[in-house]
């Protein structure tokens, strides 16, 4: 492995997976931006293994000093993010909203929100796509890997870098086949969970094991830079979100991903040199804060608005998105990295536990309190009482199959009618079932309602 040093072209790279997101979730052409995700897994697989190992040849590697990193480069602006979304949502959100929102906060303080999000997810879980919180799952992923890595490693260190490489080759094999396995039978854990997502992170450390590209092989690097750069955003704009994943469906960006990496590691190729560009690098730079700023946006208009965003709206939220992602970056997570702030590894200690302290007894008040409705103005309480009343009508007309066989079911109007209506639906058939059972009444007809859980048309 070669000596360790910035390479502005990862930056560069993170500034692509970054706009991928972007562009995604502002429903703006690239139906598989999400894959910017898995970009970033890997670059931080990568990084991460690259640094413990050159710690560890230098004799220098101290697990707590590898947290005190991690928590400067993750907490600060993660915290203010929270915070502010929080703040914001006491003044917008219903309460059943503000509630649920408050637990994956909770969640989020625990590096959890992964697992609320997976365990919360479904069809009825309307609050998922406007859920400002939403994109924290992946932050989770990656610092719970964080949590054992770098142990494994320790242990590794005592081998050689072929035993080494094959470790962590089989552990690759193992998460990316679960993966595979669970996307076709638990797609919602397969895409939140970590032993699920290890392998992106796990093929970002392999790199850091493998041979490099000597100067002979200029057009070998050439052709694998470009074609890893312009694979990237093919899958961006072609991937959807039908498409099985991760599973091996991830493994075609990750790879671009890990082939950028590699085809650079020595010398810079033609597209690496554009990627180290100004414009490139600043956006890779600002790539975390910009993460974590544009989710809760988008996710705040789409909640006053609705899901289908104007595209001035749409322009503009990208644009608060960078202003916010600069402020965070410049005054919020450069201070503490620069040991401006909380220049000392105990004063990190410290605010390391009592930053979420706070958030998680700010969670847990607003949980407990159901998201406090007497906050609202007596319109918006006078609708949601109406909602919570139809939200508990829920399935009153539903039956089941042995009470079909034993002939007991609701009957209106005349049993002795000389018509029969079938109700078979779901929640939209519900909605009808006033209409019709007040037809049936007049009509003297015989009503039979069965609502179902999946989407089927209502037939008479």
């Amino acid at each position: 492995m070669k000596a360790w040093k910035y390479r502005p072209e990862i930056d560069g790279l993170r500034a692509i997976a970054i706009l991928l997101v972007l562009l995604f979730h502002a429903d703006l052409g690239f139906k598989g931006g999400f894959i910017g995700v898995d970009v970033f897994f890997v670059i931080s697989g990568y990084l991460i293994t690259g640094i413990i190992l050159n710690k560890q040849r230098a004799s220098q590697f101290r697990i707590g000093e590898f947290w005190e990193r991690r928590v400067r480069r993750i907490l600060p602006a993660s915290i203010f993010m929270v915070t502010a979304v929080l703040c914001y949502a006491s003044f917008t959100f219903m309460p059943d909203d503000f509630s649920q929102l408050s637990e994956t906060a909770l969640y989020h303080q625990c590096l959890l929100s992964n697992v609320n999000l997976w365990l919360t997810s479904g069809y009825f879980n309307n609050f998922a796509e406007s859920n400002p919180l939403l994109h924290t799952w992946s932050l989770a992923v990656e610092e719970q890997f964080y949590l054992f890595y770098p142990f494994l490693l320790m242990w590794l260190g005592r081998y050689r870098e072929t035993v080494r490489l094959r470790v962590l080759t089989g552990l690759f094999l193992l998460s990316l086949i679960g993966s595979e396995y669970a996307v076709h039978t638990q797609p919602e854990m397969s895409f939140f969970l970590l032993p699920t997502r290890a392998w992106e992170m796990l093929l970002g450390g392999i790199i850091c094991f493998l041979p490099v590209f000597n100067r002979d092989h200029f057009r070998v690097r050439e052709v694998v830079s470009t074609v890893s750069v312009l694979g990237l955003i093919f899958c961006g704009w072609y991937y959807h979100e039908e498409l099985p994943f991760p599973g091996v469906s991830a493994a075609l960006p990750c790879l671009l991903t890990a082939g950028f990496i590699c085809s650079n590691l020595r010398n810079q190729t033609s597209i690496g040199r554009v990627m180290s560009s100004k414009p490139f690098v600043f956006v890779g730079l600002i790539s975390y804060s910009l993460y974590l700023a544009h989710w809760p946006i988008l996710a705040f208009l789409k909640y006053q608005y609705g899901d289908e965003l104007l595209l001035t709206t749409k322009i503009a939220a990208i644009v608060a998105s960078f202003l916010l992602a600069i402020i965070s970056w410049r005054w919020i997570e450069q201070p503490f990295r620069r040991r401006v702030i909380l220049p000392k590894p105990r004063h990190v200690l410290l605010a390391t536990f009592i930053a979420p302290a706070l958030l998680i007894s700010a969670s847990v008040v607003i949980n407990k309190n159901d998201g406090f409705p007497n906050r609202l103005p007596k319109v918006a309480s006078d609708y949601l009482a109406t909602r919570r009343r139809i939200a508990e009508r829920k399935y009153k007309d539903r039956i089941s199959p042995e009470q079909m066989e034993a002939d007991e079911v609701p009957v209106w109007g005349d049993p002795e009618g000389e018509h029969e209506i079938l109700v078979w639906g779901d929640s939209h058939a519900m909605a009808l079932m006033p209409l019709v059972r007040n037809s049936t009444l007049s009509a003297t007809k015989l009503l039979i309602p069965e609502i179902l859980r999946s989407s089927i048309m209502v037939l008479i």
